[in-house]
């Protein structure tokens, strides 16, 4: 049997995450779940609901549009459009080289929207009417892409797996995902799908949303156009600092299996979407105070947000970076491996959190007070973050040590300033 297909030896000691393969396999079974009952949940909210119709000719149609929607998004990837860029060193000490134009796709993705709904008339508001269809479309897919993921990842070599998704346990190694980075030829799974399908989705989903509530009142509600500008300039923002995505942990330490893969293409379009669903339909009064405080949310938790991870990322690619090298540092021992603590870092171990919470506030308090319906989101981003902060809190004080220790010391606060 060759190197590359031999399978990896369960180890006897492996620091397992989410509970381990008992705990993965329950993600796996209630996340699907979860996520069509979120969608069925809100059906109680509109005048009727037609936005739940589902039918197997409903599904069918859902299943074929998803998939000409992921090959439009996978043809614009490949078009030699957008900038080039090399990504950060990997465990096997290769760079990978990664083409940047997800805005350029979504920009076209949303001319071709505008184009059909008002040029062509075409029923935008199809996507809104059959989004319980969709969601158990793109819930299957996942679970396809995630098996082919698994299975090609048994014929690379393994310098091109993930570490934390080689335990030999089958079940959870489908979930953390075997490969780092696979590829087929210039087509790099991982890199496509944390930008594109789902993300630029969400947005064009929640435009289906306000078609909808136009078709159904003859206008639309203040505190639904807030709440998808906001969601529209966080895509945009994203999509426009493509090459940060490049140092990220997803990119440069995850594997690519159902975790992402689900969280990519199912929980982000219809969770994000959750709230804006319960605006368009139950058409909450928000008062303009609320929006106001909720605009002061967003725009200060994005400053934060931006900022401290465009300094996290000028900092990973070049240490010496003008803009960022007069920050305080805590040396690690490990060459080109210093922990920043200087600008937004001085404040928190993690700022970047920080200012995605503020945003999420921010989008709940827009959806009014009228039910626990919004709250969904917000409670499941301040658990994810949270969780995610442990976890990493754990990965860096086994890598780094006595430095992570000192860099607490330096900044003691993990996520919200004074209180934890």
């Amino acid at each position: 049997m060759s190197r590359s297909s031999a399978p990896v030896k369960r180890k006897l000691s492996h620091d397992f995450a989410f509970g381990g393969p008992w705990g993965t396999l329950g993600i796996q079974i209630s996340l699907p779940v979860f996520i069509l009952g979120l969608v069925a949940w809100g059906k109680q909210f509109g005048s009727g609901d037609s936005h739940l119709s589902f039918s197997a000719v409903n599904f069918g149609w859902s299943a074929l549009f998803l998939v000409l929607w992921f090959g439009f998004q996978a043809f614009i990837y490949l078009l030699p459009i957008g900038k080039v860029v090399e990504g950060l060193p990997l465990r096997n000490g290769k760079r990978l080289k990664y083409r940047c134009n997800a805005l350029q796709g979504f920009l076209i993705a949303l001319s071709v929207a505008a184009a059909g709904y008002f040029g062509l008339r075409l029923p935008l508001e199809w996507a809104f009417e059959n989004i319980f269809s969709l969601a158990a479309a793109a819930i299957l897919y996942t679970f396809v892409l995630s098996a082919h993921l698994y299975n090609r990842s048994f014929k690379v070599s393994g310098d091109e797996l993930a570490e934390h998704g080689t335990s030999g346990y089958p079940v959870y190694d489908f979930f953390m995902g075997r490969e780092l980075n696979p590829r087929v030829g210039k087509f790099d799974w991982k890199f496509f799908c944390e930008l594109r399908p789902g993300l630029i989705g969400w947005v064009l989903l929640e435009l289906s949303m306000l078609a909808w509530q136009y078709q159904k009142i003859g206008s639309v509600s203040v505190p639904l156009v807030f709440l998808i500008a906001f969601h529209a300039w966080y895509v945009a923002d994203a999509l426009w600092n493509e090459p940060a995505v490049l140092s990220t942990k997803d990119i440069i330490e995850e594997g690519f299996g159902f975790m992402l893969v689900f969280g990519d293409m199912a929980f982000l379009p219809f969770l994000y979407s959750s709230q804006t669903a319960y605006v368009a339909t139950a058409q909450p009064e928000v008062s303009y105070l609320t929006i106001a405080v909720a605009c002061a949310l967003h725009v200060v938790g994005y400053i934060i947000f931006r900022q401290s991870n465009l300094q996290k990322n000028w900092f990973r690619n070049n240490p010496n970076d003008p803009r960022v090298k007069g920050f305080a540092t805590v040396p690690t021992g490990v060459p080109g491996k210093n922990l920043l603590c200087g600008g937004w870092w001085s404040v928190v171990r993690h700022p970047n959190y920080l200012g995605d919470l503020l945003m999420g506030l921010g989008w709940t308090a827009i959806c009014g007070f009228g039910s626990i319906y919004p709250l969904i989101y917000c409670v499941y981003f301040f658990v994810l973050l949270i969780h995610r902060e442990i976890r990493d809190e754990k990965v860096c004080h086994d890598k780094y040590g006595k430095a992570w220790e000192q860099f607490c010391a330096k900044v003691p606060h993990r996520i919200f300033p004074f209180i934890f």
